[in-house]
């Protein structure tokens, strides 16, 4: 099940949340950016008062799920938040584990062309983009 923005929003609103510096959205069963309120919910968080002003938010990807439209979305929410010539407090963090020829072995369904796509979309805004790459016996030679 998907949370929506609305859900999301009402686990926040009881507590004091003024020192926290990062929330970090990283898939274990499923893909982030899959979830169809993911821009509202962050949206929210790095707009409403509940939240300090240097609040990073981190979205994990392997970058192949969505459309190019979804990224521009994604873009525009890093523009909107941008710190710095290269900064944002909305960072994207990339999960490719090799090149064209590897990655797919681990990240399932990954479609290179749609990573590549996502990828220049937001590099094209002129962000810092981070890559994690997990090494593997089969891709460990790139």
């Amino acid at each position: 099940k998907y949370i929506s923005v609305d859900e999301f929003k009402s686990w926040f609103n009881k507590d004091d949340w003024q020192k926290l510096k990062l929330i970090d959205f990283c898939g274990n069963y499923d893909e982030p950016t899959t979830n169809p309120d993911l821009l509202k919910i962050i949206d929210w968080i790095l707009s409403a008062d509940l939240f300090p002003k240097d609040l990073v938010v981190n979205i994990a990807t392997n970058g192949g799920t969505r459309s190019t439209e979804f990224w521009k979305d994604m873009g525009n929410l890093c523009e909107k938040y941008r710190t710095g010539r290269e900064h944002s407090r909305l960072r994207v963090v990339w999960g490719i584990d090799g090149l064209e020829d590897t990655n797919h072995l681990y990240r399932k369904n990954a479609k290179w062309k749609s990573i590549m796509t996502a990828i220049k979309t937001l590099k094209d805004r002129n962000f810092n983009l981070v890559w994690k790459f997990i090494i593997f016996k089969h891709n460990q030679h790139q």
